[in-house]
């Protein structure tokens, strides 16, 4: 990250950085989805073995996958709100 801290760039950074910049092509948030919630799988997914919904609670504060990755219910909270917010992302609060 240094690299980009500094003040002069060569010639071929800033072609670069103009080529990034003539290729990008910005989300668009306004855009509304629909997932139809009865064919959702329900459920996080492991980030061991990629499956999802085979969480099962092992104790009180542990949640198991079906193939022995564990995580704690706090984690899997949070990854939930995460996979929810990938899904439907928080509405701004409007223009200022």
């Amino acid at each position: 990250m240094d690299y980009l801290r500094q003040e002069t760039y060569s010639d071929i950074d800033i072609q670069t950085g103009h080529l990034l910049c003539n290729h990008h092509s910005p989300i668009s948030r306004n855009r509304i989805h629909y997932y139809p919630y009865e064919t959702m799988i329900k459920g996080v997914q492991c980030k061991q073995c990629g499956a999802i919904g085979t969480f099962v609670a092992q104790t009180q504060r542990i949640m198991m996958c079906s193939c022995g990755s564990q995580i704690s219910k706090e984690a899997y909270i949070l990854q939930a709100i995460d996979e929810i917010t990938l899904l439907k992302p928080p509405h701004s609060k409007g223009k200022n």
